[in-house]
């Protein structure tokens, strides 16, 4: 593609056509196909319905790039009377195959990943296994094999996406979507396959197996190879199985350790003895030390998704208590009292 004027010499039709394009005289080859695709797509007829402007701007905007590329039979082809609508598309469809020299586009080779979320619980994250997955991929069409088209068909580029079969999303930044005029194929004709409804695919359910390893974690991708949508005769995509887990009310998450809290007993806690907790492998009985206190912390090595168990423990304080339990407890409390108070005096002995 080059342009028809030098910086030296630029005729007034040219700069009048870069004006079009928002170019100024310095613009390169380059930069006329990137603006002139960005304002296509801006003002393309489909994207702006009974919208008479928008449909002379992009009528503008071909006829500059027709012009600019050195493209002069589109371009004459554009300056012609318009013709009856029986057509009009036909005619339409004569200069974008001048402007983008394409006739009978290939089935594109771009392929999506098959995606599907599997949930499992914990204690099956934990051990690992297998699962039974249920898919809807697409299989192509046994009689126009993805086209889409009925067999020696006329096709024409996709000026929706000028052939890329993809076009900006319109929910994120920096990510493509199917094209919705051509169902991504680049390529659209008049004579659509009717097995298909001019589809190029059929879906298909079908029921697989996955395995995953011991301690997965949440968001992991497994994947399937060769078991997603047909792309082309006999090849097929990737199936990404990504991984979530139930929630769990005993459990709660710290990266690869999980966490449980559990309550016990004033005398369990002062004197120590065997408790039993929850672990994703099934009730564990613990030791619980003497005189461990409330919100301390037990750990159970190796029993997380790839990391540790903890046992958060808080202790019981008795609401209502015995004569003999208060005397107890008094007792103790003073027996406490005492030996702070014998070993602060050894302390001040021994600094003074």
């Amino acid at each position: 593609m080059l342009l028809r004027s030098t910086k030296s010499f630029m005729s007034d039709a040219a700069e009048k056509y870069l004006s079009t394009l928002g170019l100024s005289r310095e613009a390169t080859s380059t930069d006329i196909k990137r603006a002139f695709k960005e304002l296509a797509f801006q003002f393309h007829p489909d994207r702006n319905p009974h919208n008479t402007r928008a449909e002379e701007r992009f009528k503008e905007v071909v006829a500059a790039y027709s012009y600019l590329s050195g493209n002069m039979e589109a371009y004459q082809a554009l300056k012609q009377p318009a013709k009856p609508n029986s057509e009009t598309v036909e005619q339409a469809q004569d200069i974008y195959k001048l402007l983008f020299d394409l006739d009978m586009a290939p089935v594109p080779t771009r392929h999506r990943s098959l995606q599907i979320e599997l949930e499992l619980s914990l204690e099956e994250a934990f051990r690992g296994g297998e699962k039974k997955i249920y898919l809807e991929r697409h299989d192509l069409c046994s009689q126009c094999m993805g086209r889409g088209v009925d067999a020696g068909a006329k096709t024409f580029t996709c000026t929706y996406c000028f052939g890329e079969g993809e076009v900006d999303s319109l929910s994120a930044e920096n990510s493509t979507r199917e094209c919705p005029k051509c169902n991504g194929r680049g390529f659209i004709s008049s004579k659509g396959c009717v097995a298909c409804r001019a589809k190029g695919i059929k879906t298909v359910p079908v029921e697989r197996k996955v395995s995953f390893p011991p301690g997965v974690k949440p968001n992991q991708i497994l994947n399937i190879p060769h078991e997603g949508h047909e792309f082309a005769p006999g090849q097929r995509s990737d199936v990404h199985v990504i991984l979530s887990l139930k929630k769990d009310a005993r459990f709660t998450f710290d990266g690869k350790d999980i966490i449980c809290e559990i309550s016990v007993e004033l005398a369990d806690a002062a004197l120590g003895s065997k408790v039993t907790v929850p672990s994703l492998a099934g009730p564990k009985e613990i030791n619980l030390p003497h005189g461990i206190q409330s919100g301390e912390v037990i750990r159970l090595k190796g029993q997380g998704l790839g990391g540790d168990q903890f046992v958060r423990v808080w202790v019981k304080t008795p609401q209502v208590l015995s004569e003999k339990e208060k005397k107890f407890i008094q007792g103790f409390s003073g027996n406490a009292k005492k030996q702070r108070s014998l070993w602060w005096a050894r302390i001040k002995k021994w600094i003074w």
